[in-house]
């Protein structure tokens, strides 16, 4: 506890070092996204999320902790500001940009095809290891490289209408 206090004060700021230094490359690769919008931005973002939580695999569970405590604790205020600042912008623009351009497949709900994509990054880390065990799943990090890129092909061919037929 003496060494939490040294280099981080507290508790809290052992978490918020932790969280920003896993984070910082995800929020860099959403930055891209923000910029570009494109196909390949949106899977190099997925690939850049499963790249960091691979060898991380509980940071997943422990943002959702995160967001479960009571609205003032300054664990799920650090998670709230990491979302409102970066990843909501970031979604809401790639959906939205991408509906717009016409590069979502007709008839595709720009805030449902958002929360497909929330759910291909982030249910793999979430799901627990009973029902893993039970469908003969091993998540290894080999195993969630081969899921990223298999989730960006869902992305691709099934909600981005990647030829821009129009809606």
């Amino acid at each position: 506890m003496a060494l939490i206090r040294y280099y981080f004060e507290n508790k809290a700021g052992l978490y918020q070092t932790m969280m920003h230094e896993t984070m910082e490359p995800i929020q860099a690769q959403m930055r891209v996204v923000m910029e570009k919008g494109d196909f390949d931005s949106i899977g190099e973002f997925m690939r850049t999320y499963y790249r960091i939580m691979a060898p991380n695999p509980d940071m997943p569970k422990l943002m959702s902790r995160a967001m479960m405590l009571a609205p003032d604790d300054p664990q799920r205020q650090m998670m709230e500001k990491m979302i409102r600042d970066i990843a909501r912008p970031a979604t809401d623009m790639m959906f939205t940009k991408l509906q717009q351009n016409g590069q979502l497949n007709p008839g595709m709900d720009p805030e449902k095809a958002r929360m497909t994509f929330i759910s291909l990054m982030v249910f793999p880390f979430l799901i627990p290891p009973a029902m893993l065990e039970i469908h003969g799943i091993e998540m290894t990090e080999s195993y969630l490289f081969e899921l990223a890129e298999h989730n960006v092909k869902v992305l691709t061919q099934g909600i981005f209408n990647q030829k821009g037929e129009a809606q």
